[in-house]
């Protein structure tokens, strides 16, 4: 217990004497006065990578996101500085107040099929507020990168291309830092070759090739030296363009017969090129002809015409009724050449269309200049008192380079009929293989044209002026197996010379009537006034449009089918013979005639009572002792939303544009095909009826009535007849 208390007394005695002497003015802790400090050094601050590459010689991705973190034990960090590869200038270091950076590393060296990859070292250093600067932290590792891939769009790969191309392209690379995918660059080159030649060669030519986009460049600014001709280097190289530009190059001036090759590949960003050349895709060797634009020219009521000739002998004829409407459209396909459709240029009736000096503002009698004409520019009717001329529509269209060598021309003679209507009666034989019996083959063709007399012979004796005989056509001529419709340019002069047309239609494919009315020749003849009888087998819309009997439903208005559409206020169906709703026939999944036969129709009742009913002919249909009627019939049927005692028909009929002459009576009474009208009779609408001219009357039988008794179908036609020539019963 004394030795503690003596410890606190020296203790106690020792502070006592430190207290005195910091008190003292002569203490030794307190400079004197005009004494000189000493700093103490600086200490070099921190720097160490945390994130991206954490360990040398490790692989990683072409762009690398690196997060470091620094201090300074007698300071701040104020910022830190990195570099790439090369440190020993001080361009090389980048400053960075943050703690972190992403950033894209080259790899360009192939490292497998789809894969580059280089070696690269990053350098990272803090600098505190006194300037100085850390020790670097250094990261050695292999960034890798998938190498990207080109194809070339347009034109398609093919053998003979034109002298003038715009070529475009695209690509794709996989790791690509965009949303698009689209590689940094693209790189191309077109160069002539002398002969087709292999992939290898194609390569050694890559090298050694002069490249044909770099033709213009200037030998003054690419002076000799004894170092090489840096011209010739300079032409050798590829064209660079950066891939969110428009992907496309236009080259002129190709040699005709010249053998050239295009190659063009994928560059992204870590500076990986695409490492192989295929084929069609992104190498594309060809020959240079003297192809032209394909040039298809178009008028809606008569059809189209391609032409590809360099001179005005390609000549279109059309022939067309006065008054008319007549505005043809055209448009031009370069993709069989490589080029791009341009300029086209259009005149009528000129003296001299290779004088390029004649010009008119309407195109009449000179050409009216060049421009993105896609057709007339507005429409044009030829009056009556052409009628039996002829006139002239001279077109000329030229490639994108507007070179006169690449003009596609042609020629439209358009022939303005002579609608005389100077003859009475023209009977267009327009059956083959129809119509089918019940049972065995269908009558042959002498059979059909015998029993088409007896049925209007002795109409037409009666209806034709004294020493005047009726006008015959037949559509398939002599009508041996596999005969093709004939269907004249000049048919719808020949349909002008007659004032009253019985056309007797049926066949198991196309039929001259389908032609006729692609070009618009029959809706003409009746609306400048021609008077029509159509006996259609099959009826119109089977014939017209393509109604199957496997379908399971009704057809009606705005139903397509093979050979265009039924639309709404356009066309023959619709105008002329009142088609305004829907039709129906006998239908069964199957097509099969023994399913449909109790909807098969075994008499035509009369509705109008001037009219005799008409009942199959035992002796023609022959059908044995299977009870079955025809099902080769259209008859006229509501919608679907209208109530079936108020359908379309009905009300055509109460405005005038229909008078309803038969109706069907099936087999099994009150089946869906029962009772539904297969004949009538109506003048043509005025929609676009040609001025001068009045309208003419049309029959329509939706079924053929060979197979009918003979003598109530005769009656029939003699009051079919005698209407459509007076317009009265």
């Amino acid at each position: 217990m004394s030795g503690v208390r003596r410890m606190r007394g020296i203790a106690l005695r020792l502070l006592c004497t430190l207290g005195l002497l910091l008190l003292s003015p002569h203490c030794l802790l307190v400079p004197e006065e005009g004494t000189p400090g000493r700093r103490s050094p600086n200490r070099r601050p921190h720097a160490r990578v945390v994130t991206g590459v954490v360990e040398d010689s490790t692989p990683t991705a072409a762009q690398v996101h690196f997060r470091w973190t620094g201090s300074d034990p007698d300071g701040v960090v104020r910022w830190f500085e990195w570099a790439v590869d090369e440190t020993v200038s001080e361009r090389a270091w980048q400053r960075s107040a943050r703690f972190d950076a992403t950033i894209p590393f080259t790899a360009r060296t192939p490292a497998g099929e789809q894969e580059a990859a280089s070696w690269h070292t990053f350098f990272l250093r803090a600098v505190d507020n006194e300037g100085s600067r850390s020790t670097p932290d250094a990261r050695y590792f292999n960034a890798h990168t998938i190498a990207p891939s080109s194809w070339i769009v347009s034109p398609q790969p093919q053998s003979q291309l034109a002298s003038a191309l715009r070529i475009s392209w695209s690509g794709e690379d996989p790791d690509a830092s965009s949303d698009d995918r689209i590689p940094a660059w693209f790189e191309y080159k077109l160069m002539r070759l002398e002969q087709p030649a292999s992939l290898e060669a194609i390569e050694t030519a890559l090298a050694e090739s002069l490249n044909i986009f770099l033709r213009s460049l200037d030998p003054r600014d690419y002076p000799d030296s004894t170092m090489g001709d840096y011209y010739e280097q300079a032409r050798r190289a590829w064209v660079r363009a950066p891939g969110s530009g428009s992907r496309q190059a236009l080259v002129q001036n190709l040699q005709i017969g010249g053998r050239y090759c295009f190659v063009v590949r994928a560059v992204d960003e870590a500076g990986a090129r695409e490492p192989t050349l295929i084929p069609q895709r992104n190498t594309m060797h060809f020959r240079v002809g003297n192809e032209r634009i394909r040039l298809t020219v178009c008028e809606p009521m008569i059809g189209c015409r391609t032409f590809s000739s360099g001179s005005f002998d390609d000549v279109w004829r059309v022939t067309i009724a006065p008054g008319q409407r007549f505005r043809p459209t055209w448009i031009g396909d370069a993709s069989q050449t490589g080029s791009q459709p341009g300029a086209s240029n259009y005149a009528f009736d000129i003296a001299d269309p290779l004088d390029q000096s004649l010009r008119d503002t309407d195109g009449w009698g000179g050409w009216i200049g060049w421009g993105m004409w896609s057709g007339l520019r507005e429409a044009i009717a030829f009056p009556l008192t052409d009628a039996g001329k002829t006139h002239y529509l001279y077109l000329k269209m030229r490639d994108l380079t507007d070179l006169p060598e690449t003009e596609t021309r042609c020629v439209v003679e358009i022939y303005i009929a002579n609608l005389a209507f100077n003859r009475k009666f023209l009977l267009v034989d327009d059956l083959f293989g129809a119509p089918k019996p019940c049972l065995g083959a269908p009558p042959a063709d002498a059979v059909t044209d015998a029993a088409r007399l007896d049925l209007f012979g002795d109409a037409l004796g009666d209806l034709l002026p004294p020493n005047q005989q009726w006008g015959e056509f037949s559509m398939f001529g002599n009508e041996e197996y596999g005969a093709e419709v004939r269907l004249p340019d000049t048919f719808l002069e020949l349909l002008g010379r007659y004032q009253n047309t019985i056309w007797d239609c049926g066949s198991g494919r196309e039929t001259g009537l389908l032609e006729s009315l692609k070009k618009r020749f029959l809706s003409r003849y009746v609306e400048a006034g021609g008077n029509l009888l159509l006996l259609c087998d099959r009826g119109p819309i089977t014939t017209l449009v393509g109604f199957q009997h496997i379908l399971s439903s009704r057809m009606c208005v705005g139903s397509g089918g093979t050979h265009g559409t039924w639309k709404s206020g356009e066309g023959f169906l619709w105008n002329q013979l009142h088609l305004r709703g829907c039709v129906d026939k006998p239908r069964d999944p199957t097509g099969s005639s023994i399913h449909m036969a109790p909807e098969s129709m075994i008499r035509a009742e009369a509705l109008h009572p001037l009219y005799p009913d008409l009942v199959l002919s035992p002796e023609r249909w022959r059908c044995g002792s299977t009870p079955r009627g025809i099902v080769r019939f259209e008859g006229l049927r509501h919608h679907f939303y209208e109530p079936p005692n108020d359908p379309w028909y009905a009300r055509e009929a109460a405005a005038g544009g229909f008078d309803l002459l038969y109706q069907s009576r099936t087999l099994e009474a009150g089946s869906p095909a029962d009772s539904l009208p297969v004949a009538w009779r109506s003048p043509a609408a005025w929609a676009d009826t040609v001025t001068g001219y009045r309208e003419g009357r049309l029959v329509t039988f939706a079924f053929h009535p060979y197979y009918f008794d003979r003598q109530h179908t005769r009656t029939t036609m003699n009051y079919v007849l005698r209407w459509l020539v007076t317009g009265r019963e």
